[in-house]
């Protein structure tokens, strides 16, 4: 006799079950992720407001940028000084403490009576998110598999990214209430991000700083430096950042300016370009674990810097367009294999790495809207968006220079 066939209905229960176990959705990334998309919603929602609200005090426009500013600035400059306590406290710690300021401070700049209480207070929002950031970045290296540690990553910067994208929506309603509200709503984004870290996180060895009874040994900066793949994703993510920063500065001025586009429209095109990044990020993901980080690197880049080519040679609606969806999509492929390279010099615990590849992304955030600005004002936006092409292009040639298969042979060696 023949066995019986299963049932249809059972067959998918079991073709569901094989797909969902091939994911990296541990308890610990799926609380992690869902704490960074808390988080990232809320920097999404509070973006368009806070200009507008520093602006009431009656400061300039440059003013009212240093309160966006500051908020990069104090994570850049608090970079060093989170790697040390990180690795001498318990991470999951750090990472509480870091959402506990970002929440309190938040709330406290919705009732600031004054400028420099607002910028006091986003200073210290800038103190919390670094704390966040490096511990975050750390505890998902620590849990994600060996083997899906590209995949992983992406599944943690994709929660960032989209409540990243989702957030200037999301706070469209806040922003009817009050200029204010959007600090409030931010605020308590940040605690139940706390909440779901303190109940969702477990306390383990791979949140400690060291194993019991041992003290965590600490890697030379300069050797990390010696490494080819942990350089170019360095370089990588400081240029990624310095793009972002100017795409979310000087595009809105250059469609509404030049192009004569209105602001709704302005806010179609950087939804959609931040929609091709979060789709592209699972197929790098697999790839990265299949292929090795090399050639994914490469072709992401490739695609970032043609776009940003794309919309500084031809200076027209449908080539911007055009342009920030090749970008969106370059930098979308672009995030699990340097998350894997991160993941890869990490894997001993220690949080260098981790902090400086934040620092850079700090440092990037900082410099290219505030360079390219001023390059837009002496020159024009054509030659700005052209140095940001170059800039984007430099990994790029990084990842192609000698060593740069370092990583991937590795990988190739352990997969045979």
């Amino acid at each position: 006799m023949t066995e019986p066939r299963p049932r249809p209905r059972a067959r998918l229960r079991a073709r569901l079950r094989t797909r969902v176990g091939r994911l990296p959705l541990t308890r610990e990334l799926t609380v992690l992720s869902l704490a960074a998309f808390a988080t990232a919603i809320g920097i999404g929602i509070l973006a368009p407001t806070l200009p507008l609200l520093a602006r009431d005090f009656g400061v300039s426009n440059t003013g009212a940028a240093a309160v966006v500013s500051a908020f990069a600035l104090a994570r850049l400059v608090c970079g060093a000084v989170m790697v040390r306590l990180a690795h001498r406290a318990d991470t999951r710690r750090v990472m509480l403490w870091g959402l506990a300021v970002l929440a309190v401070s938040s709330a406290l700049a919705g009732w600031a009576t004054s400028y420099p209480v607002l910028l006091s207070l986003r200073i210290a929002g800038g103190v919390g998110s670094a704390m966040f950031s490096v511990s975050g970045m750390a505890l998902v290296t620590r849990h994600a598999p060996a083997t899906a540690r590209a995949r992983a990553t992406g599944v943690y910067i994709g929660a960032l990214l989209l409540g990243t994208a989702l957030g200037p929506a999301a706070g469209i309603p806040f922003a009817g209430i009050s200029l204010r509200a959007p600090l409030f709503c931010y605020a308590v984004l940040a605690a139940l991000s706390f909440l779901l870290v303190l109940i969702g996180l477990p306390r383990g060895d791979a949140s400690r700083p060291a194993e019991q009874g041992t003290a965590r040994k600490r890697t030379p900066l300069r050797q990390f430096l010696r490494g080819r793949p942990y350089l170019v994703v360095l370089t990588l993510n400081f240029a990624v950042t310095w793009c972002l920063g100017v795409r979310g500065s000087l595009i809105p001025l250059h469609m509404v300016e030049n192009l004569g586009e209105s602001a709704s429209l302005v806010g179609w095109v950087l939804f959609s370009s931040a929609v091709f990044n979060i789709l592209l990020l699972p197929l790098g993901g697999r790839i990265s674990d299949r292929e090795g980080w090399r050639p994914v690197l490469l072709t992401g880049c490739a695609l970032a810097a043609l776009g940003l080519l794309t919309t500084a040679a031809v200076p027209q609606l449908w080539a911007l367009f055009l342009g920030l969806i090749l970008f969106g999509a370059g930098a979308g492929i672009l995030e699990p294999p340097s998350g894997a390279v991160l993941a890869e010099v990490s894997r001993d615990g220690d949080t260098t790495p981790v902090a400086l590849h934040s620092t850079a992304g700090d440092l990037g955030m900082i410099l290219g809207p505030l360079a390219m600005g001023a390059l837009a004002d002496g020159l024009s936006f054509t030659w700005a968006f052209a140095v940001t092409t170059a800039v984007m292009a430099a990994p790029l040639l990084l990842a192609l220079g000698p060593g740069g298969r370092e990583g991937d042979e590795r990988r190739t060696g352990a997969r045979k």
